[in-house]
């Protein structure tokens, strides 16, 4: 199943597996894959796919809220009032990746942000 845009009348947020964002979906589910505990989301590939040009594709929240947003030649992971430019003129920052990942670990949102750097570092 590829990665659509939600279903939600003027939302250009990814949608999940019942077509609406994780915003306006009433019954979001996390996948994990592997064994209990597991951290690892399932749609890692499907988002690594989606990423098959840099012509504006964004995941998340509005511009204050977190997101990552790809687009011509680079990247970035908002998380907040915090912007880690990932990618910048087809250029990846590697102690900007190592501080994104970190600040992943620690925020509320970070495990459903990851597979989508993941992508995005695939990508580039």
């Amino acid at each position: 199943m590829a990665a659509v845009i939600c279903s939600e009348k003027g939302c250009k947020s990814w949608a999940k597996d019942n077509g609406r964002c994780a915003a306006h979906s009433k019954k979001y589910m996390k996948k994990l894959v592997g064994e209990e505990g597991s951290k690892q989301p399932l749609m890692v590939e499907k988002v690594a796919k989606v990423l098959k040009n840099d012509k504006d594709n964004y995941y998340g929240g509005t511009a204050k809220q977190p997101h990552v947003h790809v687009y011509p030649g680079g990247a970035h992971l908002k998380l907040g009032a915090k912007r880690f430019n990932l990618v910048q003129n087809g250029v990846k920052y590697a102690s900007t990746i190592t501080a994104a990942y970190g600040a992943m670990d620690e925020h509320p949102l970070g495990d459903d942000l990851r597979p989508w750097v993941d992508a995005v570092l695939k990508y580039f």
